[in-house]
């Protein structure tokens, strides 16, 4: 069982215990009184959030585990602690290529920061702002100090001034030496979507200006914008816009009304840093807004997280409520789990799916994402790269002659000759049968002919161990990027002139 199954394995059965008990506790008490049954559903919404919070805990956990702190990873920082800042841009160049494809994934699952940072706390590569690195930020960020002090993950919340957050930080090892560590940064506005597609409730979120103007300066920043809850406090814009934009008109004026109440009683002018809940009676009508402290990593209390509800405290059917509470709580552990299993699920998927089972590199169906990363590099900064197609001469016949497994060795073989002597930059791709695709980074044509021709004299001269096999040879095809081109023409003008090599005798390189 892999580590992060044995976890799920442990956390999921406390999870649920933890749950139906404190649904039993408040069972047994359903004839209390009015503040029992509200204390109850604001302790369901901090469970709740929290079950959000950890679920970013945890996919940042396995992807810490799977995709960052492994040696093709952490042997950057390593190199880059001894290099001097000329090798440490080429470092970081490569770090970041190799870190492109898996931190799309990362956006896609709703993260927004991935940023790495020597043992001395001084910042590395920041992938979403590549060109900002070099400052030491051991005396401004006390998380980022303290992972590469402790040495152990850690959580908290920490106010930006592009966006407000959660991050994730982990220490970085290679070969047993510290070498730095790593942060993912979720928005709080992912946090509560996430906490909304569970379970359906609306959210706001308001942090204190004064942290706000110590952190940025300026309220100027337009992660903010000033609320309507208090003076002393103000909106998260994410957070506002996404509220805004789910609620009817109907939600929105009784948001309002139930906001300039908080405002006129200044309920939070005093801080408070326990969740507590309020009550607002609307045309005759009760309203419950809860507030969940957010707290930074050093414990001190920096928002509020505010959930509005409607009263339904009713003593007659109080036993019924909370009987339908635990049901549901049960389903959404249940949905959590797997939800946590489709996410890996579909890592692992998305893994194999760009994958060639035979010869263990990348099939064709990753050869879009790869061409566009590269293209609009090229667009960019101008840096040309090449596209070669080969293909194996005469296989057909090795097939006919030594049957299909014996032509499966040779594949495999040939592609462990090929990312032998390419760069771990360059991409091997198996375009179908025996026909395969390399795709050069920042490569012009002369020099792609060059990584060609040495290509296939490796192949010719290998000494073949497989029957009377005695020599293997390869055809080549060069199609160098320019700015008419589509994939699909660079792949047509490569196949033609692989084409062109075939016809004049094959074991050749056609430019």
């Amino acid at each position: 069982m892999k580590k992060h199954d044995r976890l799920l394995a442990i956390i999921t059965p406390i999870a649920i215990l933890i749950l139906f008990a404190a649904n039993l506790i408040q069972i047994k008490a359903y004839e209390q009184s009015y503040e029992n049954h509200n204390n109850m559903i604001l302790k369901q919404y901090e469970e709740q959030l929290k079950i959000a919070i950890n679920a970013y805990q945890f996919s940042s956990d396995i992807f810490y585990n799977q995709n960052i702190n492994i040696p093709e990873v952490t042997k950057y920082l390593s190199q880059a602690k001894k290099a001097s800042l000329e090798e440490q841009k080429v470092l970081r160049a490569a770090l970041y290529d190799e870190m492109k494809q898996p931190f799309v994934f990362m956006e896609q699952e709703g993260y927004i920061q991935l940023q790495f940072h020597l043992s001395e706390s001084t910042s590395f590569l920041r992938m979403n702002y590549s060109e900002h690195f070099g400052e030491n930020v051991a005396l401004t960020c006390k998380m980022i100090s303290d992972a590469n002090t402790l040495l152990i993950p850690i959580q908290g919340f920490k106010e930006g001034k592009v966006t407000n957050g959660y991050r994730y930080l982990y220490p970085l090892y290679y070969e047993d030496d510290h070498v730095g560590s790593v942060i993912l940064s979720v928005s709080v506005a992912a946090i509560i979507n996430l906490e909304k597609e569970f379970f359906n409730n609306q959210a706001s979120f308001i942090i204190r200006k004064k942290d706000i103007e110590l952190s940025s300066q300026e309220l100027e920043e337009s992660n903010v914008i000033a609320s309507n809850i208090s003076d002393d406090y103000m909106y998260d814009v994410d957070v506002y816009n996404t509220l805004n934009d789910s609620m009817s008109d109907e939600e929105k004026i009784l948001i309002d009304k139930i906001n300039n109440q908080l405002f006129t009683e200044q309920i939070i002018l005093k801080e408070v840093t326990t969740a507590f809940y309020t009550e607002h009676i609307i045309k005759n009508k009760t309203y419950i807004t809860y507030f969940l402290p957010v707290n930074k990593y050093t414990d001190e209390q920096v928002g509020y997280i505010l959930f509005y509800d409607v009263n339904t405290f009713n003593d007659t059917n109080l036993l019924n409520q909370i009987l339908m509470l635990v049901m549901i709580n049960f389903v959404f552990i249940l949905g959590f789990i797997l939800i946590v299993y489709f996410h890996r699920s579909r890592k692992k998927f998305y893994t194999l799916s760009k994958k060639d089972q035979l010869t263990g590199c990348t099939n064709r169906y990753a050869i879009g994402d790869i061409f566009d990363i590269e293209y609009k590099r090229y667009l960019r900064f101008g840096n040309g790269f090449s596209l070669v197609m080969f293909d194996l001469d005469y296989f057909k016949k090795v097939n006919d002659k030594y049957g299909h497994a014996i032509g499966d060795i040779v594949l495999i073989t040939i592609v462990k000759l090929v990312k032998q002597n390419i760069r771990e930059i360059d991409s091997l791709i198996r375009w179908g049968g025996e026909e395969f695709i390399i795709i050069l980074p920042e490569t012009p044509k002369n020099q792609a002919i060059e990584c060609c021709e040495k290509l296939r004299k490796i192949i010719e001269e290998y000494k073949w161990e497989l029957e009377d096999i005695k020599t293997i040879t390869v055809s080549f095809g060069i199609a160098s990027i320019t700015k008419k081109d589509t994939l699909d023409t660079l792949i047509v003008r490569a196949d033609k002139k692989m084409y062109i090599a075939k016809q004049k005798g094959r074991n050749r390189v056609e430019y």
